[in-house]
């Protein structure tokens, strides 16, 4: 079997505040991917839907991301999100939200679509419904946070 790359190359804004980013993301609607118990505990969760409300946003939050998130989790979410149809997606989180957020992602775009058909380099084109935007965490000096936006890519960083 071939390997195949998917790649989100960000660029990095940082500084306080820089959750606040999200208030000035346009569109109807958003979903927060997160594993959820830290970004609950730590109020990130309701810091990110107030940014997204206050930017005229309904929100959907999709929480319990396990570590190494399964398959069937990412489905799972994909069919979430079709039923909302947001137009942001928020990974908030660690590298499993950031990961299944982008798996979700092409469920929500591309229902049932195979993953074998990376291996051919056939990776479908995103952004045709939603664009991403990723919020990784580093506990337990929560809050650094880097924000990738697509399609321009946008990484914001907060310390």
């Amino acid at each position: 079997m071939k390997y195949a790359t998917f790649s989100i190359p960000p660029k990095i804004v940082h500084g306080a505040g820089a959750l606040e980013f999200l208030s000035t993301l346009t569109g109807k609607k958003a979903a927060i991917v997160t594993g959820g118990s830290s970004m609950k505990k730590f109020g990130f969760i309701d810091e990110a839907k107030g940014y997204l409300e206050k930017a005229g946003m309904e929100v959907l939050v999709i929480d319990g991301v396990e570590p190494d998130p399964s398959v069937k989790t990412c489905k799972e979410g994909g069919a979430k999100m079709a039923a909302f149809n947001p137009d942001w997606i928020i990974a908030l989180g660690g590298g499993s939200a950031m990961d299944a957020a982008k798996i979700m992602w092409v469920y929500y775009e591309y229902p049932g679509y195979n993953f074998d058909d990376l291996a051919a380099f056939k990776f479908p084109k995103l952004r045709t419904k939603a664009k991403l935007v990723g919020i990784p965490s580093r506990l337990p000096k929560l809050p650094l946070f880097p924000l990738l936006r697509t399609p321009k890519k946008i990484s914001n960083t907060r310390s």
